[in-house]
């Protein structure tokens, strides 16, 4: 069960404050997707806080800077990085991850635009206005999954551990399907092994889904594990 509280947070750039609601508790049943979104009931990564006096977005806004007032004035910020979404939840997931990234946490941004392409994908399932809005919203959806890509590059090298570095490599192979590359997906990852079972097991639909031209959402239920077995 998903419950939710009134809260009165005061925000650490402009020092106003501001009431709003926070999760206290919630649940997840089901099997994450490909890229490892949570399932239901709360299929993101991170709540976030939005200061509506000067829009600085955080998981928690009285932990910003005071410095950080003029970034949130400029273009680069207002309009999303030329994004500029339709999805409001979209925007702020954005948001946070460019103020991640001038901060210098390419990890933290890295999930907020994982986030914001999630937002994309639950409107898009639940639109009912014009093909127009449809469209900007996928557009949005893969320029987020592209500036998640971006970050991949960045963070790959950097990681040691070879659990981090596979669970990376998945959601890379799940990301360039989701965003059509698929011929990127066979040449890369068509001969590989991976020590982690699971991982491999992910590689080896990814591949699959990828021949087939299949950029759909898909979860580890979705898995045949008679034809993808463990190993």
């Amino acid at each position: 069960m998903t419950t939710i509280a009134p809260t009165t947070f005061k925000c650490g750039v402009c020092g106003k404050e501001s009431t709003g609601y926070s999760m206290t508790s919630f649940s997840r049943f089901g099997a994450c997707d490909l890229d490892t979104r949570p399932p239901m009931l709360f299929p993101f990564t991170m709540e976030l806080e939005n200061c509506p006096h000067c829009g600085y977005v955080d998981v928690e806004i009285k932990n910003g800077n005071k410095a950080l007032l003029d970034f949130l004035n400029t273009d680069k910020y207002l309009t999303c990085d030329g994004i500029d979404p339709i999805c409001e939840t979209a925007k702020e997931y954005i948001r946070y991850a460019i103020i991640q990234q001038h901060k210098g946490n390419r990890t933290e941004a890295f999930w907020g635009y994982m986030n914001a392409a999630w937002a994309c994908d639950d409107f898009i399932a639940s639109n009912t206005e014009t093909t127009e809005v449809e469209e900007k919203c996928i557009k949005d959806m893969m320029e987020c999954r592209g500036r998640a890509l971006e970050l991949i590059a960045l963070l790959l090298p950097n990681k040691k551990e070879p659990e981090e570095k596979e669970n990376l490599l998945a959601i890379k192979a799940d990301l360039l399907r989701r965003t059509k590359q698929f011929d990127k997906v066979i040449e890369e990852y068509e001969n590989r092994c991976f020590e982690d079972q699971y991982v491999d097991q992910v590689i080896r639909f990814g591949v699959d889904l990828a021949k087939a031209q299949d950029d759909k959402r898909y979860s580890m239920d979705d898995i045949d594990k008679s034809k993808y077995p463990l190993k």
